[in-house]
């Protein structure tokens, strides 16, 4: 950086920080800290998520370790907004142990004596709707994905959050594509649950009339359809009516 000019602030060096941690430069990550130190610009929050961010991606625990306590020194309180967002970005990397680095950070979280730290509704419903796309997008295997999204939802519930429409949809999909038949079963409750209490929509009988058929499940796809031909509150756009229309055929 020049010596002429305005003096970076942190917000500058922040951006540097993300940047060079994002090209995979340990190196100019590490200059960049000195930097700042010899200038005595102190980091904030946003510092010590972008670090904490790297640490996941390179696999460094003892770095997580170090950051954390450095945060309690200086005083810094990680919140939910921001952990939330170094979990999505961990997943967003794609990278072979993206899942384990960021249930680890949900596990801290969780254990948090900082209620100001503790996961939320969002930090639910985000994490699991971007470990279905990484399922669907096949950089997670499935298997482990789908565990990890059961003890999600588990644990959501047991904290009395209540997922929201969209995350029911992601957890009735996840359902519908695994093949035990208790997932059935559980997809159909979600269902069910969706439609006792009306808050159902297209997008909810598209996705578990598709879920039936592709599973084979016949029946319930007739008894299915005649369930959204009686529900009045909804009606039908181009797409659900021309899946049902496909389906009618083969029942």
């Amino acid at each position: 950086m020049g010596k002429e000019g305005p003096a970076p602030d942190v917000v500058t060096f922040n951006t540097l920080l993300n940047r060079y941690a994002h090209m995979k430069l340990p190196q100019k990550v590490k200059e960049t800290l000195h930097i700042m130190g010899d200038r005595n610009v102190s980091p904030d929050i946003y510092t010590f998520t972008i670090l904490f961010v790297n640490a996941c991606h390179l696999g460094d625990d003892a770095m997580k370790h170090i950051l954390m306590e450095r945060m309690r020194e200086l005083d810094i309180k990680a919140n939910t907004a921001l952990l939330s967002a170094a979990i999505y970005s961990i997943l967003a990397n794609g990278e072979n142990d993206s899942l384990k680095h960021a249930m680890q950070l949900l596990r801290l979280m969780e254990k948090s004596p900082d209620k100001e730290a503790r996961p939320n509704e969002i930090t639910y419903n985000t994490i699991l709707h971007k470990i279905r796309q990484q399922i669907e997008d096949k950089t997670i295997p499935f298997a482990a994905g789908h565990e990890q999204m059961e003890k999600i939802y588990d644990g959501m519930k047991r904290r009395m959050f209540r997922p929201n429409r969209v995350t029911l949809h992601v957890m009735m999909k996840q359902y519908l594509t695994h093949p035990h038949p208790d997932s059935l079963r559980t997809a159909t409750a979600i269902f069910n649950e969706l439609y006792t209490e009306r808050v159902d929509n297209d997008d909810t009988w598209y996705i578990f009339l598709q879920g039936l058929n592709r599973r084979g499940q016949l029946e319930l796809v007739a008894e299915t359809i005649r369930k959204l031909q009686q529900r009045q509150s909804i009606q039908p756009k181009k797409s659900l009516l021309a899946l049902v229309e496909r389906l009618s055929w083969r029942i």
